[in-house]
């Protein structure tokens, strides 16, 4: 992501003025002003992000005015980093009109329905992969930010640089000479489990977790602390490595 900054981003959206309807073009910052962010899903991911957007600044023009999270704690702790109002309820950050674009890392199985959400808001978008948990979901993701004419960009690392691009530049200029074969993969060598995070005890639903708000959509059950912090590992919030570390979403067609 260091390649395409949050700045290029809304720039590309200012660029596309054609494609844009007169609703969302009210929405699209010039290159002077402040660039406002709401945050969605204030996790690990989200840290990281938030991170570097506050280093960024004041450099970059931009400002983080909301977060939201249904966990107080990661919510106060995301609110102290970057100053923005805390909200636990996504629905009310998306009503600040001042904000120009929101972030979402929340898990999978949350992506489609903010993400329309927000476009129906007049958000453009960042969304972290896979964009969503099935393929139907996809296409309606596809269709709702079609139909309000906003911008949105999916977080894949092998779609946000230009390695492919540069090598298929080489190739077609023959700097490579004759290529008869291409090779790629990506590999992994690593003891520990990437699919698990360290179980908080301050996790307390009922106190400071909206339990039923995380589950959304997915079957309903009793608090698991496994499910919350280990989501990865379960059918109802994620496809797990399939598209957690690839290019594209995958169909979800059985259930655990």
């Amino acid at each position: 992501m260091q390649s395409f900054t949050r700045r290029d981003f809304v720039r590309t959206a200012a660029a596309a003025t054609s494609l844009l309807s007169a609703r969302s073009y009210s929405q699209v910052v010039g290159a002077g002003e402040r660039i406002r962010i709401g945050v969605i899903g204030c996790g690990g991911m989200a840290g990281y992000h938030m991170q570097t957007l506050v280093k960024m600044r004041e450099k970059d023009n931009l400002d983080i005015l909301g977060v939201c999270d249904i966990w107080r704690k990661r919510l106060d702790e995301a609110a102290k980093t970057t100053g923005g109002t805390p909200y636990e309820d996504y629905r009310r950050l998306l009503e600040i009109k001042d904000i120009d674009y929101v972030l979402i890392a929340t898990p999978e199985h949350w992506h489609a329905r903010i993400t329309m959400d927000a476009a129906a808001a007049g958000k453009h978008i960042y969304c972290e992969k896979p964009m969503t948990r099935t393929a139907d979901e996809a296409k309606k993701v596809v269709a709702a930010v079609k139909r309000a004419g906003v911008k949105m960009q999916v977080g894949v690392q092998g779609m946000s640089d230009d390695s492919y691009e540069v090598a298929a530049r080489h190739v077609k200029e023959g700097a490579l000479g004759d290529v008869v074969i291409a090779q790629i993969d990506y590999s992994r060598n690593h003891r520990d489990d990437f699919m698990v995070d360290k179980i908080d005890p301050d996790a307390k639903p009922g106190v400071n977790l909206d339990w039923d708000a995380w589950l959304g959509s997915a079957r309903k059950r009793p608090w698991d602390a496994e499910r919350y912090f280990h989501w990865r590992r379960y059918w109802d919030y994620s496809t797990g490595i399939a598209s957690d570390r690839s290019c594209t979403a995958s169909p979800a067609s059985s259930r655990r």
